[in-house]
């Protein structure tokens, strides 16, 4: 039998428990709900639809791009929109739905060949109690910049709503969707994301490496050589042209690809849990139809490697 020190200690470990869980499943509430709707930022614990509030600015900056190899974009929480413009100097327009004081501002450094845009500071608190400021971040790029340009966002939406013809280009986000209703030309790409869906309408590169973990990731268009991987998503992939090889990786969800008819390629699909399928044939490896592989066209063949855990893996020719 219990004292009555450890009964009122065990009462109490309930009590917590139950509490707890009920803060999580609000967090948990709050967050979904944010997702489904507009433009996110997430400010500490909560949130909050950036299209749904008024914006006022308050900072703008420029520089120019003589001599600048790289732009590098570095922020805690915001939304951030890439834009082309026709000036000849980067510019950089920061909203928010409040006053910010001078240490949230951004600010904007040239330091050797390097153009730096940043602002790490976090507005921490509970999204429901302590509304904390929302900001979005305008980035106009000269359309003749034709260099590196690195964006790194804690949580966010990353919007490219221009055409981007550039060297190498590095995106990296917390979480936050990333969706490019342009076409980003580069050498590489580099795309990171944690949580959020990804969206690309055009990326031609000759090599491309991305990494999502929560998500689903469409490419409407893809041409070159590189590695996609999806930890938990669904994967829609429209080939333009394949330099030498595509590698996709997927843990959990759907692959759907779909590859022109002037590409000869060589496919090999594994899943373990799930069906291959194609409107082309295709030769099983084994009874429960898992592993399939083949070629098609004439050779030179682009190599097509496809990997899902748990999924349907669907190829076809249009």
């Amino acid at each position: 039998m219990l004292k009555g020190d450890d009964y009122k200690y065990k009462n109490l470990t309930k009590t917590m428990i139950v509490i707890w869980s009920l803060i999580a499943l609000a967090l948990i509430a709050l967050l979904v709900y944010g997702v489904s709707s507009g433009k996110q930022i997430w400010n500490g614990f909560g949130i909050r639809n950036l299209e749904n509030e008024s914006l006022t600015v308050q900072k703008k900056d420029s520089a120019s791009i003589d001599e600048v190899n790289k732009i590098k974009v570095d922020f805690g929480s915001a939304y951030v929109e890439i834009i082309s413009t026709d000036n000849s100097n980067v510019e950089v327009v920061q909203s928010a739905n409040r006053k910010l004081r001078e240490n949230e501002k951004f600010t904007m450094s040239k330091e050797g060949d390097t153009i730096s845009i940043k602002n790490n500071k976090l507005h921490f608190g509970f999204g429901f109690l302590n509304f904390n400021s929302n900001e979005k971040i305008e980035v106009y790029i000269p359309k003749n910049y034709n260099k590196d340009l690195s964006v790194n966002l804690a949580s966010g939406d990353i919007d490219i709503n221009t055409d981007l013809t550039l060297n190498d280009v590095s995106y990296t986000q917390s979480s936050g969707d990333f969706n490019s209703n342009g076409n980003i030309t580069a050498n590489e790409i580099l795309l990171k994301s944690t949580s959020g869906d990804i969206k690309i309408n055009e990326i031609d590169v000759k090599s491309y490496d991305i990494d999502q973990v929560s998500g689903d990731t469409e490419i409407k268009s893809l041409s070159g050589s590189g590695k996609i991987k999806d930890i938990s998503g669904g994967l829609k992939i429209y080939y333009k042209d394949i330099n030498d090889y595509s590698d996709l990786n997927v843990v959990s969800g759907d692959v759907k690809l779909f590859i022109p008819k002037d590409i000869s390629f060589q496919f090999d699909g594994k899943c373990i849990s799930g069906d291959i399928n194609s409107n082309f044939d295709i030769n099983y490896k084994d009874k429960k139809g898992e592993s399939a592989s083949a070629k098609v066209g004439d050779g030179p063949y682009k190599k097509i490697s496809v990997n899902s855990t748990s999924g349907d893996i669907d190829i076809n020719r249009k």
